[in-house]
């Protein structure tokens, strides 16, 4: 957002928040940019979505409760595993897994993805599904990702996460120059600068950056 703000030329406030007070302030029309946000149907009607990179979802289990060889799906469907999730949101889940936790009383929700993984670090739940980037940032930077089994789902598509664009808030130009500007980010290597910054270098083969170059970009 940074980066992006700055190749803009202009002021602006950012305001760190919950997922859900985020995505709600945006359907609500008081912010122009709701970053860092997971494509879904119900935002489609409030703003243009943009995607910038894809990653597979990942689960992260405290190794105490991890059973050798045990796979994403079997860690999922564990009876004796509670799994930290976003209130109002869906963050990694599916609505069906969300459903199926929920019904066992095995999914505790959280206003952030800090609240997720202190939980996680005390003991509180014992796994969630997540992103390279958060497992770095809340795990790597710690020290303490050596406590926790991260496993890649393999078996699903890969995860979108980008910016959504105000339809009431911003003109048509202005969502046209923004999303020309993440182009711009994508494709002079700048993104991936960004990534190796904030993710451990292990991680950087889970991200997949969105394929700009085919798009057509208005002359702006």
């Amino acid at each position: 957002m940074t980066e992006l703000m700055r190749r803009l030329g202009c002021k602006y406030t950012e305001e760190p928040t919950s997922y859900s007070a985020a995505r709600e302030n945006f359907m609500h029309n008081r912010s122009d940019v709701f970053g860092f946000a997971l494509p879904e149907s119900a935002l489609d009607k409030y703003g243009d979505y943009i995607e910038v990179v894809k990653f597979p979802r990942s689960v992260v289990v405290n190794k105490k409760n991890y059973k050798a060889n045990a796979s994403f799906e079997s860690i999922l469907k564990d009876p004796s595993i509670s799994f930290g999730g976003l209130i109002s949101g869906r963050y990694f889940y599916k609505d069906e897994e969300l459903m199926q936790l929920r019904k066992g009383s095995r999914l505790k929700e959280m206003p952030t993805p800090e609240d997720i993984f202190n939980a996680l670090i005390d003991g509180r739940v014992q796994a969630t599904l997540t992103m390279p980037l958060y497992t770095h940032y809340y795990l790597s930077r710690s020290h303490q990702r050596v406590n926790f089994q991260i496993i890649a789902d393999e078996s699903d598509g890969w995860t979108s996460v980008g910016f959504y664009l105000s339809h009431k808030r911003l003109s048509v130009f202005e969502r046209e120059r923004l999303k020309r500007l993440i182009g711009e980010i994508r494709q002079d290597g700048t993104l991936r600068k960004i990534q190796m910054k904030y993710n451990d270098p292990l991680d950087l083969k889970f991200y997949q950056p969105a394929q700009f170059m085919s798009l057509a970009w208005p002359d702006l």
